[in-house]
């Protein structure tokens, strides 16, 4: 409890001498030592420990995980959001937690991959590439997320230009992928394009850019891989796809000279990490 205790008062002084100050190190440390503490110890919290943490846990924005102490009445007021960090409990943990959450891990050997073993959802979305599937995969930064390969690639951006229509992988931005994709010049090129990969396909909840994503998401007629370590809604964003993909079917269908996919079907990969969501035993009410 005085770890705890510590980082929250660390974090205090950190926001107390920077208000805007996106230094999560008190916060990871502070959410890491009450995991910890609930594992191992929580059969001997009392009230007052239970409502401390409450405490904390309020005062970061995490009112999920707050309940799961002790009922506390939301607080208001400027104060309030002094200590904030401003996102979700889950989405803290996806983006600054990842190192600490367990993995579901296997010790059998997939003979589609050298040197490691697979975890189930890496396997998972193997099998979504080997049937020409589309996917989104949610897993926390340095997860395992598929690397690239080693082939002849090439890098199209605004500022630099490199092999870029010669090459088995090219390294792009989204902006210029649509230009190659909406080129009349290019299209013999785009036809030939059997996979597309997202990175950071969360981006397309921006206010600025968004667009340029889901026009490629309907131009591609190729299955993709849509990853990200932050989507809050992935079964939203999932349906949303899906709903784009059956409209690309129906297009290929229509068009006399489109080849129909193997599969137009979008794969959920939510990669094996467990989230801490907190159990919620013994909570008390009241001030």
């Amino acid at each position: 409890m005085k770890k705890a205790q510590s980082c929250m008062d660390a974090w205090q002084q950190t926001r107390t001498c920077d208000p805007k100050s996106n230094d999560m190190k008190y916060p990871v440390l502070l959410m890491e030592s009450i995991q910890n503490m609930v594992q191992g110890f929580h059969s001997l919290f009392t009230d007052k420990d239970k409502k401390k943490l409450a405490r904390y846990m309020q005062k970061l924005g995490f009112d999920d995980v707050a309940a799961t102490f002790y009922d506390l009445h939301p607080e208001s007021g400027k104060g309030s959001e002094q200590l904030s960090v401003h996102t979700t409990s889950v989405r803290f943990q996806l983006e600054h937690m990842g190192h600490l959450l367990k993995r579901d891990e296997r010790t059998d050997a997939d003979p589609r991959v050298d040197h490691f073993i697979p975890d189930t959802w890496q396997r998972e979305l193997l099998d979504a590439v080997d049937n020409n599937e589309s996917a989104v995969i949610v897993a926390p930064t340095s997860s395992g997320r598929p690397a690239k390969g080693r082939a002849v690639y090439g890098v199209f951006t605004r500022d630099y230009r490199f092999n870029a229509l010669n090459s088995q992988i090219l390294v792009t931005v989204p902006q210029c992928l649509e230009i190659l994709f909406l080129s009349p010049h290019k299209q013999d090129w785009t036809k030939n394009v059997k996979y597309v990969i997202f990175d950071e396909v969360h981006c397309l909840g921006q206010e600025s850019g968004a667009e340029v994503w889901e026009h490629l998401l309907l131009l591609i007629r190729c299955p993709f891989l849509a990853l990200s370590a932050t989507i809050g809604n992935p079964h939203d964003l999932m349906d949303w796809l899906q709903a784009a993909q059956d409209f690309r079917e129906q297009q290929d269908k229509q068009d006399s000279g489109g080849k129909l996919r193997n599969s137009y079907r979008i794969r959920l990969g939510e990669g094996g990490y467990i989230i801490f969501l907190f159990a919620k035993p013994g909570v008390h009410g009241g001030m």
